[in-house]
């Protein structure tokens, strides 16, 4: 499950992982664990037991997997967090009120009503940054205190969404079953990040998880690093992320 051109990472990888107390293992284990076909958990009849987070970074290319868990989990609530509302035209993604319209239009086209779509949505369009998600995202878990949270988000970034939201649930006292649902493959092209001396050469999903940061065609921002990213925000003197093995062992995942 981890790529040639991921593996050819660890070495560089290494000296900072252990730095925060984790191994390349854990870092293959959490992906393997994420990558795993998991069986879908029975529907829950109580309102908010079930909840979808569609953390999207990558346009609307998670909707299919959200139409399909808001099918087959009737009573579940949508919580959707873009994280980009108001900055669309600078970083070239869309935000969350842009993912609702295009899930709104989806759903009234397969027969949904308007009022049915509305009152099972959530919409946090605060987030920023993952490191915004992490904590507005679980208050309002801690609020609708679910058993189960599928977490809908591109391949290369679910593993750092679930480290910092990990995080936040933790120093809440949260604890729900988190489902990865990841979209795409670690060939992936992202659409909107490329190689500032290169802006016709697209970021593969393998490269945006285990390349080093490099500065993104957009001011102020950087692509790619998401491990280097992790590591330095467990770290980080206002730490607000799991490391590898943390996430692990709180979730009590298996390797």
């Amino acid at each position: 499950m981890i790529t040639p051109l991921i593996a050819e990472n660890e070495k560089r990888l290494e000296p900072g992982l252990e730095s925060i107390n984790d191994t390349w293992k854990d870092l293959v284990d959490l992906v393997e664990w994420i990558m795993k076909e998991k069986p879908f958990p029975p529907k829950q009849d109580r309102q908010w037991s079930q909840v979808i987070i569609w953390g999207e970074t990558d346009g609307l290319l998670g909707l299919e997997n959200v139409k399909k868990l808001l099918s087959r989990y009737d009573n579940a609530t949508l919580l959707i967090s873009g994280g980009v509302y108001g900055r669309e035209g600078v970083i070239d993604d869309i935000g969350a009120i842009d993912l609702y319209k295009g899930l709104e239009q989806e759903l009234l086209s397969m027969g949904w009503k308007d009022d049915d779509i509305k009152r099972r949505v959530l919409i946090d369009s605060l987030s920023l940054h993952t490191g915004h998600q992490g904590l507005i995202l679980s208050h309002v878990l801690k609020a609708l205190s679910p058993e189960e949270v599928f977490v809908v988000e591109p391949l290369y970034h679910l593993p750092r969404f679930l480290l910092m939201l990990g995080y936040a649930m933790k120093e809440l006292g949260l604890r729900a079953n988190l489902i990865p649902v990841a979209y795409g493959n670690w060939g992936s092209l992202h659409p909107a990040k490329a190689s500032k001396e290169n802006p016709e050469r697209k970021f593969k999903y393998e490269e945006l998880f285990a390349f080093p940061p490099m500065r993104s065609l957009f001011e102020d921002k950087f692509d790619c690093g998401e491990v280097d990213k992790i590591i330095q925000r467990v770290k980080a003197p206002n730490k607000n992320c799991l490391s590898f093995k943390e996430f692990a062992n709180w979730l009590n995942i298996k390797s």
